[in-house]
């Protein structure tokens, strides 16, 4: 479509970061991932330097690791200090209660995939894919300025289809012409 621009990092990436340092516990880490709704946080060191990515299946394993005993049932839930990681999500660690022990820095994966402001969507996309990550660092010159997930990528598709569907009536969702010879594949509607 002529005209359109292409969607960058700097369009869809979270600004307003929430990031956790290597050496708070990974009780806090529960507590934040809770408290904030997120799937996963940049590892920050003192100097603001993105030394790591951690994420709720980097707790699952460790609930899984420190509660190998523990029998699981639906409903399951981590005890903090300061409240309850609901755990609902997390297969199969359903019905896990204990106190986690230990810092981020002992789960955190140090492979931190960065990728510029101006990087496209499709380029993010495609790192994603390459790296096997679900969610890309965002810099401008050194510094950390966001964050974009696989979610944030599907809310674009989702407003790239809507945007479509307004220029372009009936396409967006299959209303295309066939293109080729078919292929003896149905499509499911």
């Amino acid at each position: 479509m002529a005209g359109v621009k292409p969607i960058l990092a700097r369009d869809v990436m979270k600004k307003d970061l929430v990031t956790i340092s290597p050496d708070d516990t990974i009780e806090r880490l529960a507590e934040v991932l809770q408290e904030e709704g997120v799937h996963g946080l940049p590892v920050v060191d003192g100097k603001g330097n993105a030394v790591g990515v951690v994420g709720r299946t980097d707790l699952a394993r460790a609930v899984a690791e420190q509660g190998e005993d523990l029998p699981l049932e639906p409903g399951g839930k981590v005890t903090t200090t300061e409240g309850i990681l609901d755990l609902e999500e997390i297969e199969p660690l359903h019905g896990a209660r204990l106190e986690l022990t230990g810092r981020v820095a002992d789960l955190m994966s140090d492979r931190v995939v960065r990728a510029p402001d101006t990087s496209t969507v499709g380029q993010l996309a495609a790192l994603m894919a390459k790296e096997g990550v679900h969610r890309v660092l965002i810099t401008a010159g050194k510094e950390l300025v966001g964050l974009v997930s696989a979610t944030d990528l599907l809310g674009c598709l989702t407003e790239y289809e809507m945007a479509l569907e307004r220029v372009r009536p009936g396409r967006a969702e299959g209303g295309g012409k066939r293109v080729g010879k078919p292929t003896g594949r149905r499509t499911l509607r």
